[in-house]
């Protein structure tokens, strides 16, 4: 009995040193496990700086100097459009993709939902007023102020409702928009 479990601890042995060498080579989940780096980094304290003093210009009269959203957000106004949302983790911002945010920021709520009658967004558009630098960098000011679960939710969000390429700004070693 002592040889058979030593031939067959050989043998698992020596499959297991071959097993490294097997190379996958079809993925068919491969296109959902897109990486990519958020042009909104929560870690990067001059993209936050800028940030923070544009949520206050831009964003503050709305949503609340501290991200708290307006009171009684879940409720809709009168005319059926929703409430400023908070952006901190009481919100629902976090649950949103990169890809979502930005064009929530850039287009507003009317031409980011015109395909979606049932939908009403007050949310004004900034694409105007902010540069897509300035508009990432207002995302990066509040998603610093977001939990580790709440940033790793987003992210994963993210991961699977990639950015297109044009949303993506080239940076610098430095890790700063050109």
């Amino acid at each position: 009995m002592l040889r058979v479990a030593t031939a067959f601890g050989v043998i698992v042995l020596a499959g297991l040193a071959t097993a490294h060498a097997f190379e996958k080579t079809y993925d068919p989940l491969r296109k959902l496990r897109v990486e990519q780096m958020s042009p909104a980094d929560p870690q990067n304290g001059a993209q936050i700086r800028e940030g923070a003093a544009l949520y206050a210009e831009y964003c503050a009269a709305c949503h609340g100097g501290a991200l708290e959203g307006a009171e009684n957000w879940q409720d809709n106004n009168e005319d059926g459009t929703y409430k400023p949302p908070p952006h901190d983790d009481s919100g629902h911002t976090w649950h949103h993709s990169d890809k979502v945010l930005f064009e929530y920021v850039k287009l507003g709520g009317e031409k980011l939902f015109e395909d979606y009658p049932d939908i009403i967004s007050a949310m004004p558009g900034f694409g105007d007023s902010l540069s897509d630098d300035e508009i990432w960098s207002v995302l990066a000011f509040i998603k610093a102020s977001w939990s580790e679960e709440m940033r790793a939710s987003q992210e994963m969000a993210s991961k699977y409702d990639p950015l297109p390429d044009e949303y993506r700004p080239s940076l610098n070693s430095t890790g700063i928009a050109e």
